[in-house]
């Protein structure tokens, strides 16, 4: 049997990021307490607990506002167990928003990825009054560096997916999903945060966020 291939196939790429950064230096972010910083291209959270408010977010945000029905946000991600005990692994990795506040706060719109204790990756969202977590990921996988992938899908769905390798080719589990209200809208700014509803200070648990890249309008 004889197979012929097309020489004119091409596979399709990502198209070019709308947003991206590789954290080369703090001159795109400000800084909210101590804790946080950017170094060795990285978003760090300085080993930041749950008790104070400890963020990293863009100056000037995006840039452009978001699809109300149709974005994707990738970014690596690792974080290591550390700090005394109890450990805290908790965290909002990365979120975007309506405006500048912290992830628990009620009065803005929000869609992001929490950290939870035991290293699980949570999805969740805010309409004006509270958050609302959705499915939460298996555990992660402590010191191992994941590829993560939060997308808006439609108007009323999002959803997370975990790759174990930086081509996001390989899945570390089925994607979770969240419905979410068609409300949320007009997310234009970007943070990296603990999450500030607790009373555990540092040092606790190291993560980090690099080699961010925004894509609007567009899905994988």
């Amino acid at each position: 049997m004889t197979f012929l291939i097309n020489p004119y196939m091409v596979t399709p790429s990502a198209p070019t990021p709308d947003f991206e950064t590789d954290f080369p230096n703090a001159t795109l972010w400000t800084e909210v307490g101590t804790d946080f910083n950017i170094a060795s291209n990285q978003a760090n959270n300085g080993q930041a607990g749950n008790a104070s408010d400890q963020r990293l977010y863009l100056t000037s945000g995006l840039g452009f506002t978001l699809s109300d029905s149709q974005w994707a946000i990738r970014y690596t991600y690792k974080c290591t167990t550390g700090g005394d005990s109890p450990q805290i692994q908790s965290g909002c990795p990365m979120y975007v928003s309506d405006s500048v506040a912290k992830p628990l706060t009620s009065a803005f719109d929000m869609i992001g990825i929490f950290q939870e204790n035991g290293f699980p990756l949570q999805i969740a969202y805010t309409n004006g009054s509270g958050r609302v977590g959705g499915s939460t990921t298996s555990a992660l996988t402590s010191a191992t560096e994941y590829y993560i992938q939060l997308q808006r899908t439609s108007t009323t769905s999002t959803s997370l997916t975990v790759y174990t390798d930086d081509t996001y080719e390989t899945e570390f589990e089925s994607p979770i999903t969240q419905t979410i209200p068609s409300g949320v809208q007009a997310l234009d700014q970007l943070a990296i945060s603990s999450t500030d509803n607790g009373s555990r200070g540092t040092p606790r648990s190291a993560w980090y966020v690099a080699d961010l890249k925004v894509y609007d309008s567009y899905n994988f």
